[in-house]
Parts: C-alpha cells; sequence; structure tokens
C-alpha cells in the first residue's frame, strides 16, 4: 500500500525558506523557526525533527559535517535559499510562463548570457561578501554598531568603497587585531572570492547572497521594466523551479523520507 509520508517538521529559518521549500517539495512538511539559533534549540528540543540552515559564511568543513548520515541538522551548500532560484534554467523558464516577452528579456532565455550577467553582478558585490565575512569570523566580539549596522556591506546601494569598507573594519576590530592585520585579511578574502566567483559557478553560488543578487539586480534590471512587482518575479521563479530542482535540494529531500521512513520501521518493530 502506497500513503503519503510527511515529516514531523522541518525547521527552516525564514518565510522565504519554507515558501519555496514547500513548493517544490509538497510531500514534506516545512516550518519556520526565525533564525539560525531558533531552528538549532527546536531541533534540540524535538528528536523527530530536522533544520535546513543558510550556509552564510560556514566553511566546506562545517558543511560536510552537516551531511553525515544520522545529523539532522544540515547546512545548504549554498548562500541562502535565494540562490537556488539563481539557476538560468530556472530564471529562462520563468521569463517563457510571461504572456508576453518584452525585447530586452529575450536575452535572459539564454543560459550562457544570464551566467555571464549574473557572475559580473557577482563580481561587483565580491567587496562586500568579503567584508562580511570577516565580521561573520568576528561577529560574537564585535560590538553591535548601531549607526552602520552589521548588514551595511550586503548592499548594493549606496555604494560603499574599498577604503571605507576597510576603514569600518579596522575600527570595529581596533581591540582586537591590528590595523594592518584587518588590511591583509580583508585583502586576502577579496582576492580569495573573486577568483572563486570568476572560476566557478560554485563560487558565485558560495559567497554571494542570493537574495540581494535577486532583489537588487535581477529585478531592478530586468524584471521591473515588464511591470512585475518582486512578489511576483519570485512567485514566477519559485514556479519554474518545480520542474527544475537544483540537484543538491532533491537529494536531500530524499534522505529525509529516508530518514522518516526507517524511523517508521524501527518504531513498529517491522
Amino acid at each position: 500500500m502506497t500513503r503519503t509520508l510527511a515529516l514531523r517538521n522541518i525547521y527552516v529559518e525564514g518565510d522565504n525558506d519554507r515558501n519555496i521549500l514547500s513548493s517544490w517539495f509538497p510531500r514534506l512538511q516545512f516550518e519556520t523557526a526565525g533564525g539560525k539559533d531558533k531552528v538549532k534549540s527546536k531541533v534540540e528540543q524535538d528528536d523527530l525533527s530536522y533544520g535546513l540552515l543558510d550556509r552564510d559564511f560556514a566553511t566546506d568543513d562545517e558543511v560536510a559535517a552537516s551531511r553525515a548520515p544520522h545529523s539532522r541538522l544540515v547546512i545548504m551548500q549554498r548562500y541562502c535559499i535565494e540562490n537556488y532560484l539563481l539557476e538560468p534554467t530556472i530564471i529562462a523558464a520563468a521569463v517563457r510562463q510571461l504572456s508576453t516577452v518584452a525585447d530586452h528579456l529575450q536575452s535572459w532565455l539564454d543560459e550562457a548570457y544570464t551566467r555571464q550577467v549574473l557572475k559580473q553582478w557577482a563580481g561587483e558585490l565580491a567587496l562586500y561578501a568579503a567584508a562580511n565575512s570577516v565580521i561573520s569570523q568576528w561577529r560574537d566580539r564585535i560590538m553591535f554598531d548601531q549607526q552602520l549596522g552589521f548588514l551595511r556591506y550586503f548592499g548594493p546601494l549606496p555604494p560603499v568603497s574599498y577604503a571605507e569598507v576597510l576603514k569600518s573594519l579596522q575600527r570595529r576590530l581596533a581591540a582586537l587585531t591590528s590595523a594592518d592585520q584587518v588590511e591583509a585579511v580583508l585583502d586576502a578574502r577579496y582576492a580569495q572570492m573573486s577568483a572563486d566567483i570568476a572560476a566557478s559557478w560554485d563560487g558565485l553560488q558560495r559567497w554571494i547572497n542570493g537574495k540581494v543578487l535577486l532583489e537588487d539586480y535581477l529585478y531592478p534590471h530586468v524584471f521591473a521594466s515588464a511591470g512585475l512587482s518582486q512578489a511576483r518575479v519570485r512567485d514566477l521563479l519559485i514556479e519554474a523551479g518545480r520542474k527544475h530542482i537544483p540537484a543538491e535540494l532533491e537529494e536531500l529531500a530524499r534522505q529525509w523520507v529516508m530518514q522518516q521512513m526507517n524511523r517508521g520501521v524501527a518504531n513498529h518493530g517491522l
């Protein structure tokens, strides 16, 4: 006998995560926890649940460790959930859903063109990403800046120059390390990210905040002139993605279902 299987809960950080994943995997039950720490605490409190975390600036080792066979708390391989919407096949499929494709949208049916432009935009955001990774590394030891805030560098507007970024980081880390050390760390991180983004699609998805790419680049430069709202664009991408779900998420869903099935067999002594 075949029956629909729903996991008790898969906790995610925000509503965007839940909305995208619920559409793509309707058999699974996703719940918004309200942030990374709350996902962790809810999974700890409920041993039948699972959790999915944004990667943000987690290391390769941290991501790999979260994929251990019996882990119930998984870190995405990409920066955040919006990165999974930013696949050339999904963008092209979203454009095709429009009743009339404007001339300026025709280029976005070409997947090679889409990759090229997204990588160009990602390169523009590499400095913000490098600065944020330094902040993330020291976050627990830095007093929150009421004027600038931690999210200042995510940009892209207003533009923040390299000199401004460096000066702000040096001021925030003044009690922890030397100004020269801050500059050396930022330079190395910026060079690494720029090289990774230029070298591969995975590098872009690893380091660049997909929500910023979607809301501050793709939407205003591509879809806004077609008279679409941001909510409509997101819905188009989510719907298009149902037929082009990235392989990583497909594999995670399979694992969650298998783990739940195995638990059910064990609990019933079968």
